[in-house]
């Protein structure tokens, strides 16, 4: 595709993402350990697991909606706060309800319906789930849209602050807020409340990865160091940074187990970064193969519905689909059926309230 709206290696980006939260709910990381030992298997496992996943996800999602953000107001002056909510609500929503009535109606089925679980959904359902503790109210089958519930709190305020704020105080702003939630998880972890309500899931600081992606896009639209060979290689060291020797020396220091976490992602989104400023390099073909692009169109809906399948077992019945070849099976029908029937038709009307060109939703 020659558009040049078009990304290339931004669907493939989507599919590892995708991949290693299939990896994770498959046990990928019992398999590793058992094949390179429970260290090495471990840090491995660290940069390939489904939490990574979702932090790379995020990444990709600050850089592209503060990226339209930016040039929206570039161009127009201001941000229309109603038609983002609009494109936000037509992106996501649908497929959204689709696959929570869907758990709602097998949870019926299986007559394990009660107060704690119409409760959860509730909070599930207008994306509170991240504030849900450790108890009666998590479900695994919905137990994944704590991190939708983090991406839609932060797109409430974000355009909000930007719409506001000029744009070199948009910068500080999103390098003081890196900051602050790292500040703010550090001494927070160290509160007994810490075990119940993990600081990941809540909104700060759980959106540190996102932040990366706008610090990303505002760097991309103003900065000049794109064409710099060195970005390359510094994104790839920093996220197989914990699979350097030299790690088994540091892992003991206070805190350092956040950099197991921190790297990486600064690596994701320097790589981005890349990426993006040299989008012909030979390299991003590699992101470009059919199949990456078409199960990265897919991954949003894979991530709503991988989770009824290779997570439901844990309630202590496995059912034939969630048994393994069909439980990846089922995923894939059901997340192409979401796809094809539900998101292509409402990402048509989502493009009605667009303002600013763009091939990546």
């Amino acid at each position: 595709m020659n558009d040049k709206y078009y990304i290339r290696g931004f669907d493939g980006l989507r599919c590892i993402s995708i991949l290693f939260v299939l990896n994770e709910h498959l046990k990928g990381g019992n398999f590793l350990k058992t094949l390179f030992g429970n260290d090495f298997g471990g840090r491995l496992f660290s940069i390939t697991s489904g939490g990574m996943g979702v932090g790379i996800f995020f990444v990709l999602s600050g850089y592209l909606i503060t990226t339209l953000l930016l040039k929206e107001k570039i161009e127009f002056g201001k941000i229309n706060y109603k038609k983002f909510i609009i494109r936000r609500f037509f992106r996501l929503f649908p497929a959204f309800s689709f696959y929570m009535l869907i758990t709602f109606v097998v949870f019926i089925i299986e007559g394990r319906i009660s107060k704690h679980f119409i409760t959860g959904w509730l909070i599930a359902f207008f994306y509170l789930y991240n504030f849900v503790p450790y108890g009666k109210l998590r479900f695994v089958e919905i137990g994944h849209t704590w991190s939708l519930a983090v991406e839609e709190q932060y797109y409430l305020v974000w355009p909000l602050l930007m719409h506001f704020f000029k744009k070199n105080w948009i910068f500080i702003l999103i390098l003081f807020s890196i900051v602050f939630t790292q500040i703010f998880k550090w001494w927070y972890d160290t509160l007994p409340i810490s075990t119940i309500y993990q600081s990941y899931r809540l909104t700060i600081p759980g959106i540190y990865p996102i932040l990366i992606g706008c610090l990303v896009a505002v760097m991309s639209l103003f900065s000049k160091i794109y064409k710099s060979n060195i970005l390359l290689p510094v994104s790839v060291a920093m996220y197989f940074s914990p699979l350097f020797p030299l790690y088994q020396y540091f892992h003991f220091i206070p805190y350092f187990s956040y950099v197991i976490y921190y790297l990486p992602m600064m690596g994701v989104g320097i790589f981005i970064y890349w990426l993006v400023n040299n989008n012909s390099h030979v390299l991003i073909n590699i992101f470009e193969f059919s199949i990456l692009k078409f199960i990265g169109k897919l991954s949003y809906s894979i991530y709503l519905w991988q989770e009824i399948f290779l997570m439901g077992a844990v309630h202590g019945k496995e059912s034939w689909m969630q048994k393994f070849p069909q439980n990846i099976l089922c995923t894939f029908i059901m997340a192409s059926f979401s796809y094809f029937v539900i998101e292509k038709r409402f990402l048509k009307m989502k493009n009605k309230y667009r303002l600013v060109k763009n091939l990546h939703d």
